[in-house]
């Protein structure tokens, strides 16, 4: 999470320090041009970004499939009626492991707001169809 959000702050940075280079600027009675230094500058961050927009979107979605996944099937188990001794042993016992389960559930559902909340904020172009499953 850390690493995306490091990464992210610094190549925008990268892209706009850049960006803010003027094109042409008078020093003494010398024009520097600097297009040639923009050009050679600018692709690495840009490269950089298409990455991290490439990769977080696609970390995003497994996080949140695998927690879909593994809540719809608690729930699944959890609304199968046991029939025999057995099966409510194994239902007791799953209902415990399942309480012991919540919280980290829910510590990993903030990282996946968290990431959600950093490709808002670095307008890193997502599908509709995973803001719809988030």
């Amino acid at each position: 999470m850390a690493f995306f959000r490091d990464n992210l702050l610094k190549h925008h940075r990268e892209v706009l320090m850049t960006q803010l280079v003027p094109m042409q600027r008078s020093i003494g009675m010398f024009l520097i041009d600097t297009s040639t230094m923009r050009s050679l500058l600018l692709p690495s961050p840009n490269r950089c970004l298409e990455l991290f927009h490439r990769l977080l979107p696609v970390d995003a979605r497994a996080e949140v499939d695998r927690l879909v996944q593994e809540t719809q099937e608690a729930d699944y188990t959890l609304s199968l009626t046991p029939s025999t001794t057995v099966d409510f042993v194994k239902h007791l016992e799953f209902l415990v492991h399942m309480q012991t389960r919540i919280e980290p559930i829910e510590k990993e559902a903030d990282v996946v707001k968290e990431i959600y909340d950093m490709i808002e904020s670095f307008s890193v172009p997502v599908p509709p169809e995973d803001y719809a499953v988030y």
